[in-house]
């Protein structure tokens, strides 16, 4: 199980026609998980949610408030002849912008790779980046004399192949002092089985 939270605040002045007003924007966000881990499987879920809130001493139309929302869900399996099967399903939504800015959407990814070799170095891999098509980006930028709510476009579905090698240059068996098999955190990225799997 883990948790994380986060908090900002942010004040700003500005005038408009010569009225002094002052902007305060205050957001915090929640995000709880809980991860999974048998036998080549690796599995966790994430919700999350977020508040941010802004409020003006004179131009009191642009006191807002803006909800965000959603979860994610990663699964991997893994197989003992090199094989590891991937996926992440992403849903955010969000409410309190400007008509036309609210956004339900999933975001869909998966990746199939292949180990090859003895010593299971070189890696083929497929991935496939939003298979629902539906990204969208939504950016909000507060000031005291304005809120601007702004889409931009961003790369949508498109398929990557990949070939990879990894090298070993501390020699057969041997790491570094401190080293541990995932990178910080212990997390895995694509194509890599668990620690210790396969092994007997």
């Amino acid at each position: 199980f883990s948790n994380h939270i986060f908090t900002n605040a942010s004040r700003t002045i500005g005038y408009n026609n010569n009225q002094k007003n002052a902007s305060l924007t205050f957001m915090v966000s929640e995000n709880p998980g809980i991860t999974f881990r048998p036998d080549n499987f690796e599995l966790e879920l994430r919700p999350r949610y977020s508040l941010q809130t802004t409020h003006n001493t004179v131009q009191v139309q642009g006191n807002q408030t803006v909800h965000s929302y959603g979860g994610r869900f990663d699964g991997s399996y893994y197989t003992s002849w090199g094989l590891t099967l991937q996926t992440d399903i992403n849903y955010s939504a969000t409410s309190g912008y400007a008509a036309g800015y609210n956004t339900r959407t999933w975001l869909w990814n998966a990746t199939l790779s292949q180990q090859f070799l003895k010593s299971k170095s070189l890696t083929l891999a497929v991935k496939v980046f939003d298979l629902l098509n539906q990204r969208s980006n939504i950016r909000r930028t507060v000031t005291a004399n304005y809120i601007d709510d702004i889409e931009y476009n961003s790369l949508t579905r498109y398929f990557m192949v990949t070939l990879s090698y990894r090298f070993n240059s501390f020699g057969k068996g041997n790491r570094p002092d401190g080293f541990e098999e995932g990178g910080p955190g212990g997390r895995r990225g694509f194509g890599g089985p668990p620690p210790g799997h396969g092994r007997r």
